[in-house]
């Protein structure tokens, strides 16, 4: 009822990039693979491709002599929503209960907490 707020994407995630390692040119040849979006994250990069081209970015990851620690077809949050205090711990109780159910086999959410306010919670 909510797949609306998320889009069909295949992510593939890559870590531990040689030191030598162009990063512009690992992004052309990655563009040419199909890829639409990388986000480099400091000790991770996110390649981020429709779900037609997945197979074609993770092998053009191979072809670099890379392997990713994540290659999938996920749904991504099209806006997030910034949740604080209180109802973080909340919001983070219900996914922890909703993973845990044997019915349930995804869990997608489209929220985003802060760092700082993660190292408080609990959970």
């Amino acid at each position: 009822s909510v797949s609306w707020l998320f889009e069909r994407q295949g992510v593939v995630v890559l870590s531990d990039l040689p030191v030598g390692l162009d990063r512009d040119e690992l992004l052309m040849s990655l563009i040419e693979a199909g890829a639409q979006e990388m986000d480099d994250q400091g000790e991770t990069i996110e390649i981020t491709c429709s779900p037609a081209d997945l197979t074609s970015v993770a092998e053009a990851v191979r072809k670099m002599g890379l392997t990713p620690i994540r290659s999938e077809l996920t749904m991504v949050p099209k806006n997030t929503v910034r949740v604080e205090g209180q109802a973080a711990a909340k919001v983070l109780k219900l996914i922890e209960a909703l993973d845990e159910n044997e019915d349930v086999q995804e869990v997608f959410a489209n929220f985003d907490i802060p760092d700082e306010v993660l190292e408080k919670i609990d959970v």
